[in-house]
């Protein structure tokens, strides 16, 4: 129900559980560490017809598998890693997505600071998976051995949360009329997370 305003010069991630040797860092010392850039769509799991809530940006952060081998690696007990956030929220991803490449910490949007709304100091980006999953405003991960059920999971929402193929139109607009025999330009998105799309089919009744 609200934004926390974390201090960043008086903030650090803890990193605890089931990792080799529990830490602290601060953002200065996650910015010694090798920068990763990407662009990554997020978008969420509330989504209509057509879907609104989605929306991309290039982000600068670190590779999460990065500091947690910092830590000292992973447990081979550890199932989830949980996200604990500054707006006590927590939501959780299975260890196996916290170790691929493409999961990051990030602290740096579009080539600017992280802004406060979008979860500054530090918040995660996990391409091929909802938005209630990337998150905002973190103060400490934790390595747990079973499975961690989240604010959203507890309400009925998906825990592995993978993105569903979705399409929109955005040309022409809503309740535009068109006339008949004049050639129309259609425009739009079509999104499957980290799956790609291979072509768009369109059918016209």
């Amino acid at each position: 129900l609200f934004d926390p305003r974390i201090v960043a010069d008086r903030w650090s991630l803890g990193v605890n559980g089931l990792a080799g040797r529990p830490l602290s860092l601060t953002l200065a010392e996650l910015r010694t560490m090798p920068a990763v850039e990407a662009a990554v769509t997020l978008g969420c799991i509330s989504n209509g017809v057509p879907a609104r809530a989605i929306g991309n940006a290039r982000w600068t952060g670190v590779r999460l598998r990065d500091v947690l081998e910092r830590a000292g690696g992973v447990d081979a007990s550890a199932v989830d890693l949980v996200w604990i956030c500054g707006d006590n929220y927590t939501d959780s991803i299975p260890v196996a997505k916290a170790l691929d490449d493409d999961t990051l910490l990030v602290w740096g949007m579009n080539g600017d600071p992280l802004p406060q709304a979008h979860g500054a100091p530090l918040r995660a980006v996990v391409p091929g998976i909802y938005g209630m999953k990337h998150a905002k405003w973190i103060e400490a991960i934790e390595l747990i051995a079973g499975d961690h059920q989240g604010y959203w999971q507890r309400q009925g929402w998906s825990d592995t949360a993978p993105f569903m193929t979705l399409s929109r139109f955005d040309m022409p607009r809503l309740g535009e009329r068109l006339a008949a025999g004049v050639a129309t330009t259609l425009g739009g998105i079509a999104f499957a997370g980290d799956r790609g799309i291979t072509r768009v089919e369109v059918s016209v009744g």
